[in-house]
């Protein structure tokens, strides 16, 4: 079913102002200005140079964002092919010469494949399109395999409702910002030097 999607854009960096064309999937929750602005605002310097996974990306607005910010690479994972067409059209649209890569897979299976090929990620964009399925066991995961790097930063876009009844070591929940019926809860790799990586309260 399709329905009326707003407007994106990408609000920062070298491509801002432009629009971002995106899929009308019933699935689909549209990122907002203002909850993309203020995560951006959290993540501020890391964005630069960084090496990015989104995840269950969409039209890839967080992946593009963080392009536009100077990220060093991203990687777009996305089960829709309709979907990935569109972020490469954006991308095209907007004459990337940054270092991305398109990957049709499902996010759980994407993890482990990145996992085996000792890949690692200074962010990672978590944006499914409903509750995450198997939650604990995707926590689960990022605790027992270095796919996050240490001093990187894992952000998970949800319903506000949606709680965590236990997140497993080394992972730390630093800080939740909500809005509306959307919370978004950012994660770092326990520090013992720390007691965590980003500022402002959860």
């Amino acid at each position: 079913m399709k329905r009326q999607l707003e407007p994106m854009r990408v609000i920062a960096g070298r491509w801002r102002g432009r629009a971002l064309k995106c899929v009308n999937l019933r699935d689909l929750r549209p990122l907002t200005d203002r909850v993309k602005k203020t995560i951006f605002d959290v993540l501020g310097a890391r964005v630069e140079d960084a090496v990015v996974s989104d995840l269950f990306a969409g039209c890839g607005s967080f992946g593009i964002e963080a392009l536009s910010r100077g990220a060093k690479s991203v990687t777009f994972v996305e089960i829709s092919q309709q979907a990935l067409k569109i972020i490469a059209e954006n991308l095209q649209r907007f004459q990337s010469q940054e270092s991305y890569e398109l990957v049709r897979e499902d996010a759980y299976r994407f993890l482990k494949f990145a996992a085996q090929k000792g890949h690692q990620y200074d962010l990672i964009f978590v944006d499914p399109p409903y509750r995450l399925p198997q939650t604990d066991k995707f926590f689960h995961f990022f605790s027992t395999h270095l796919i996050l790097k240490k001093d990187g930063i894992l952000v998970y876009r949800h319903y506000r409702r949606e709680t965590f009844s236990h997140i497993p070591a080394p992972l730390v929940l630093d800080q939740q910002k909500r809005f509306g019926e959307t919370t978004v809860s950012f994660f770092s790799v326990e520090d013992d030097n720390e007691n965590c990586h980003l500022s402002g309260d959860i």
